[in-house]
């Protein structure tokens, strides 16, 4: 690209609060919106231990499920075993889950091989920002509820979650107040020092400057400790 551009989403910050903090819950608030189901004494297979995964199977944890991990990065991995999460390989993983999370920002994650290896009545989330699950795999599909449908793979029942789309967004409201605030608040800092100096950026993608990220954690943190 010839003209500079701040990549909001690889800050640390936005990472640590949004993907961390704010996924996560909001996450578990789709599932139990979407299905009205209990999350404690549940098992959640949640594929992918970045800031996104890593926060959905930390809230998951903290109701009450027991948390099966996903990950091919093996210090991402380590990091989920520190964290006391289980980590399976992908195919244990499926046979023992009584839901499937995908939260891998990536594609095709969940296919026709890895339907065969579910459970007969898995319920079936995505919470990233791509096609992570196989949608047209599964078939055709009856509507149970405004975001569940259920899908007969083989024999097996497979229950849909909001469409195969981000979770949090279709059964949920998205992200907290405090969350979509830091994010604006990023942007704006950004924007303002682009206009101020934008002989201090190089063209193409760059991060967020360490100074604005400080700025806006400080900024966050006396509001916190204000309201406490």
């Amino acid at each position: 690209m010839p003209f500079p551009v701040v990549v909001i989403d690889d800050s640390p910050l936005k990472r640590l609060i949004e993907n961390t903090y704010g996924v996560g819950p909001t996450v578990v608030e789709g599932f139990m919106r979407a299905t009205s189901l209990l999350v404690a004494a549940t098992a959640f297979c949640v594929v992918g231990y970045g800031a996104c995964g890593l926060g959905v199977a930390r809230a998951l944890r903290a109701d009450g499920a027991a948390v099966l991990v996903v990950e091919h990065d093996p210090v991402c991995a380590l990091e989920a075993a520190f964290d006391g999460m289980a980590v399976p390989g992908l195919d244990a993983a499926l046979a023992r889950a009584d839901v499937v999370v995908s939260v891998t920002g990536s594609t095709g994650v969940i296919g026709v091989r890895e339907l065969g290896l579910v459970r007969d009545g898995v319920l079936l989330a995505n919470a990233g920002h791509f096609s992570e699950l196989d949608v047209a795999a599964l078939g055709p599909g009856r509507r149970l509820t405004d975001h569940v449908t259920e899908h007969d793979v083989s024999g097996k029942r497979v229950r849909l979650l909001g469409r195969g789309e981000m979770l949090n967004l279709t059964a949920a409201t998205g992200s907290q107040i405090q969350v979509m605030d830091l994010g604006f608040a990023l942007q704006a800092h950004s924007l303002r020092a682009l206009a101020a100096d934008p002989s201090r950026f190089v063209a193409g993608p760059q991060p967020v400057p360490a100074e604005i990220d400080d700025v806006v954690a400080r900024a966050l943190l006396a509001t916190l400790s204000a309201s406490g």
